[in-house]
C-alpha cells in the first residue's frame, strides 16, 4: 500500500497559521500600509508603473491588485524588453514583497498566546518519507522546520544539535549550494532507474525571500542559491564579489524555471515526488485558470493517487454552501482516477485534524 503524502500549499495555508496577518494576493498593498510603509516615496517607480499599466494607485492600499498579476505582467515585459527602468521595477518590488513578508513574520514570532499553532500542529504530524510543495515565498513554515537553527548550525558552525522534521535539512543538503560543498556530494551518484521517493523534501517551487544566487554567468558560483539568515541584508559572491539577487519567480506560464537551475530541479523532484503519491493534501491553494505549469505538475499524480484531501477556506460561501468550482478544477485532473468516496473536503486545517469533513452530493463522479 502508498502511504506517501505530498502536501501542495498555497496562501490560504498562510493565512490560515497566522490567522488572517498574511495577506492574499489581492490585499498585499493594504497589508503594506498597514505597516506603514510608505509605498508612494519609497518605491515610486512601482506606484508610477501601476499606475500607468493598470490605471490603479497601489500607494493608498485601497482596492484589490493582484501582487502575482503585476509580478508577471513585469516579468513577460521584460522577456520582450529588458530596459534598465523596467529591471530596476521589478527589483523595487522585490523589495518591497520581501520587507513586507518578513515583516509580518516578526509579528508572527512575537506572539505571546500561542495562536499561531497550524504549521506546527502540520510539522508534527507529517511523516519523513512526505513531501511538502508550496507555492508561497515567505518563510512561515520554513521557520517551524526549523531554518534558523540549521542556518545557524552551518554559518555560525556551532554544532548544535536540532531536533526537526528532516524535510527542510534535506533540501539544504540535497538541493541548496550548502550541500554542494559537503563530502556527500564530492561524487556524483550514479543515474537512477525508478524513483522510489523514501525521502521527505521541502520544495518552494517559486523562490523564496531568503533565496540569493550569484548572477555573474562567468563565476563558479553562477545560478546557485543560498539561504539566508538575514533576507533584509546586502549580500555578495564569495567568488566573484558581485551583489547577490533575490530568487523570485512569479506563477507565470513560462515559469523561466529553466533559466534557475534550483527551480528547474525542484520542479523535477515536485514532478517525481507527486508520481508516486498515494495521497494529495492541497491546502489552501486553488489552482489559478492560468497556471498551467503546476496543473502539468498536479496531473504527474494521476497514476498513483488513491485519495485527495482539499483544505481551503473558501470552500463555503458566507451562507455554507459548497463552492464546486474549486473542488471541479481538481476533479477534471483526476477524471476517472478518483471517485467521491476518496475526496475529502475541509474549511480549515484545524478540521482536517479533526476530521470534520464537508459532505457534498452536488457533484458527479469522475
Amino acid at each position: 500500500m502508498n502511504n506517501k503524502k505530498v502536501y501542495i500549499l498555497g496562501a490560504g495555508s498562510s493565512i490560515g497559521h497566522s490567522q488572517g496577518l498574511f495577506p492574499s494576493a489581492n490585499d498585499f498593498f493594504r497589508k503594506a500600509k498597514d505597516l506603514n510603509i510608505d509605498i508612494k516615496n519609497e518605491y515610486p517607480q512601482v506606484v508610477d508603473y501601476v499606475q500607468d499599466k493598470l490605471g490603479k494607485d497601489i500607494s493608498t492600499g485601497k482596492g484589490a491588485t493582484d501582487i502575482e498579476d503585476l509580478f508577471t505582467y513585469i516579468t513577460i515585459e521584460l522577456e520582450g524588453n529588458i530596459t534598465p527602468d523596467l529591471e530596476r521595477i521589478r527589483r523595487q518590488l522585490f523589495v518591497l514583497i520581501q520587507r513586507v513578508l518578513v515583516h509580518l513574520e516578526r509579528k508572527v514570532d512575537i506572539s505571546v498566546n500561542n495562536a499561531y499553532e497550524e504549521y506546527v500542529s502540520f510539522c508534527s504530524k507529517i511523516g519523513k518519507e512526505d513531501t511538502i510543495i508550496t507555492f508561497n515565498w515567505d518563510l512561515l513554515l520554513d521557520n517551524i522546520l526549523k531554518r534558523k537553527e540549521i542556518l545557524k548550525n552551518i554559518y555560525m558552525n556551532t554544532n548544535a544539535g536540532v531536533s526537526h522534521p528532516e524535510h527542510y535539512n534535506n533540501f539544504i543538503m540535497d538541493i541548496s549550494a550548502i550541500g554542494e560543498g559537503t563530502i556527500k556530494h564530492m561524487s556524483m551518484a550514479y543515474p537512477h532507474k525508478e524513483w522510489k521517493a523514501e525521502t521527505g523534501y521541502y520544495l518552494k517551487a517559486h523562490g523564496s525571500i531568503d533565496w540569493f544566487y550569484c548572477t555573474n554567468d562567468k563565476c563558479r558560483a553562477f545560478g546557485k542559491v543560498f539561504p539566508s539568515l538575514d533576507p533584509e541584508v546586502t549580500h555578495f559572491c564569495s567568488e566573484c564579489f558581485e551583489e547577490l539577487s533575490l530568487l523570485l519567480i512569479p506563477p507565470v506560464l513560462n515559469k523561466e524555471y529553466r533559466k534557475y537551475p534550483i527551480i528547474r530541479k525542484i520542479w523535477n523532484l515536485a514532478k517525481k515526488e507527486i508520481s508516486v503519491a498515494g495521497e494529495l493534501v492541497i491546502w489552501g491553494y486553488s489552482l489559478p485558470p492560468t497556471d498551467f505549469y503546476s496543473l502539468w505538475l498536479l496531473r504527474q499524480a494521476r497514476q498513483s493517487i488513491k485519495k485527495l484531501t482539499i483544505i481551503n477556506p473558501f470552500l463555503l460561501n458566507t451562507k455554507g454552501v459548497l463552492r464546486t468550482s474549486i473542488v471541479k478544477r481538481f476533479q477534471n485532473i483526476y477524471h476517472k482516477k478518483i471517485d467521491n468516496s476518496n475526496i475529502f473536503l475541509y474549511s480549515s486545517y484545524k478540521e482536517y485534524c479533526e476530521n470534520k469533513k464537508i459532505f457534498y452530493n452536488t457533484i458527479h463522479n469522475f
